[in-house]
């Protein structure tokens, strides 16, 4: 959850907006009849997160949500589309416009006593305009995005990705998500403050501060 909760910071900060919904599989897989089925049994279901507060507050949110959603296995996105009355339009989803996603560990699944493997396949069609799945290895955890190359080029992706890093940071120390600084120093150091001195390389000093303090 602590990832969902990043990401969700991450949508707010880009977008400006507090409260959304974010897309997220969820498992049908819930009774014991459907153990020994196969295939995927999961639905696609909004998530309402609310950015506000505390990192521990935030949090706690984020879990409570979480677990109310995971009762709803039963319901369908078409019947929360009719529920709602909501528009429809080719192209995009009426229930949210990001989506996160968490790859289950499949490494020790079977199939007639051999050992199955996943394997990522590129489809170079992106389901959302912006979407971020977290996948458990052997070594830790990887994040990666997906994303519509006619909304996003890869280098602004490569600095969310920075953004997203310093936000599970910030979260995991427990500051005010409204005091998030989503640059790393040596990003904040490369985009911010070498260009700003190559502009006005005499702006620190101290003629430039005694100037400034004599015009106040």
């Amino acid at each position: 959850m602590l990832y969902l909760a990043a990401f969700g910071v991450l949508a707010a900060r880009l977008t400006g907006r507090r409260d959304f919904t974010v897309g997220t599989p969820v498992s049908v897989r819930d009774r014991a009849a459907l153990a020994d089925v196969c295939g995927p049994l999961i639905t696609t279901l909004p998530l309402r997160l609310t950015v506000e507060g505390t990192a521990e507050a935030y949090l706690r949110a984020v879990r409570e949500r979480v677990t109310a959603l995971l009762d709803c296995g039963d319901t369908s996105p078409e019947d929360v589309i009719r529920a709602l009355g909501l528009p429809r339009a080719v192209g995009g989803n009426p229930l949210y416009g990001v989506l996160f996603s968490l790859r289950p560990d499949v490494s020790g699944l079977t199939f007639a006593g051999e050992t199955l493997e996943g394997r990522a396949v590129p489809t170079h069609c992106a389901k959302l305009p912006f979407s971020l799945e977290a996948v458990k290895t052997a070594s830790g955890w990887e994040f990666h995005f997906e994303y519509a190359a006619s909304y996003y080029e890869e280098a602004s992706i490569a600095l969310y990705a920075g953004y997203f890093r310093e936000i599970l940071a910030g979260l995991t120390r427990g500051e005010l998500l409204c005091g998030l600084d989503l640059l790393a120093p040596r990003d904040r150091q490369s985009l911010i403050t070498r260009p700003w001195h190559l502009r006005t390389p005499f702006v620190d000093r101290p003629s430039a501060r005694s100037l400034r303090t004599w015009r106040a």
